[in-house]
């Protein structure tokens, strides 16, 4: 976004009111930090740093929540101080994005001094991969008998599978880039590999395009197929700048 959204000021009003001197920072992330942004369709995406984080004080939020939901904010991700930086290493691709697009609409940086381990990063690619293929296979098995549920699963699955790659390629010396497109760009180049479903379904998912009924159930196969490809790079050992 170019313009400040008056919805922030006020959710940053409404946290230095509830939590007082608890409150480290407040800062957006996710679309709205990185450019993907969609008036309309995208919520804004908060994080709430205290320290430390007590019960009592989500108890007074929780009162808030159906008021900021009416400005467009969802219910904002509330972290820790004292635990962020065992955190880079717990969860290393979900702070990582927030590190790599946030802007901080109050306080201090939580993310200036944290690092995300190679070793972690590395193992949490591979594992969501491979856990994000059986959840397709699974809603794939609940929803094959509607060709319009599966084209959605699809289409939902797309963003998460690009947000790993992008993070497997930070283990390949790259600085990824923001927009999805250029991941999906930058994936296929790097490793040599042909995506051609997945542009598609990027695409669809982006611009509306329609799939016709018959080509739903091959299309999902095919994603499977190129998602399961990508698969056997993570086994392979980083070698200074050909593989994850």
């Amino acid at each position: 976004m170019s313009r400040r959204d008056p919805a922030l000021d006020r959710f940053v009003i409404d946290c230095r009111r509830l939590f007082e001197v608890e409150l480290e920072s407040v800062f957006l992330y996710g679309s709205g930090a990185d450019g993907e942004f969609r008036e309309g369709l995208s919520d804004h995406n908060l994080a709430i740093v205290m320290k430390p984080v007590r019960p009592e004080a989500l108890r007074r939020a929780s009162r808030r929540l159906g008021t900021w939901r009416k400005w467009g904010i969802g219910t904002p991700l509330v972290l820790d101080a004292s635990v962020l930086e065992e955190g880079m290493s717990v969860f290393p691709i979900e702070l990582g994005e927030m590190k790599r697009a946030h802007r901080v609409l109050f306080g201090s940086d939580p993310f200036l001094s944290l690092h995300v381990g190679t070793e972690r990063l590395r193992w949490q690619c591979e594992y969501e991969i491979q856990a994000k293929i059986l959840s397709l296979r699974q809603a794939y098995l609940r929803e094959a008998g509607s060709p319009a549920a599966t084209l959605r699963i699809v289409q939902d699955s797309l963003k998460s599978f690009l947000i790993i790659m992008r993070n497997a390629l930070t283990l390949i010396g790259e600085s990824p880039p923001s927009r999805l497109t250029e991941v999906l760009d930058r994936v296929e180049s790097r490793w040599g590999v042909a995506l051609p479903t997945w542009r598609r379904v990027l695409s669809t998912r982006q611009e509306g395009g329609r799939v016709k009924r018959a080509e739903i159930h091959p299309l999902f196969a095919a994603y499977l197929d190129e998602a399961a490809s990508l698969v056997a790079h993570f086994s392979e050992p980083i070698d200074g700048g050909s593989a994850p």
